[in-house]
């Protein structure tokens, strides 16, 4: 689906939820989380079934993470889950 399409898809998805009554939202919303649920079932068996990584751990490989790891020893980069966490607190509710 285009991206424009899927904009618009969300919208009405949105206006759908907030036109309901009180009494339905929680029903609502288990059926989104049981969604979202199956989602992430479907993409976990994806991985499952991936091919191992083969390729071997190279010296500059090796080099490169040790460049990462005096980076972050110096406060010049952060963890993924600590921007991830920064992104996450810093969005709108």
């Amino acid at each position: 689906m285009a991206e424009g399409r899927m904009d618009e898809t969300r919208r009405v998805a949105h206006r759908l939820l907030d036109e309901l009554p009180d009494r339905l939202v929680l029903a609502a919303k288990d059926a989104i989380a049981a969604l979202k649920a199956e989602a992430a079932k479907d993409y976990f068996e994806v991985l499952k079934g991936a091919a191992e990584d083969d390729e071997g751990v190279t010296a500059q490989d090796l080099d490169a993470l040790g460049r990462a790891r005096k980076e972050h020893g110096r406060g010049e980069s952060r963890l993924w889950h600590d921007s991830n966490a920064a992104h996450r607190s810093a969005a709108p509710r």
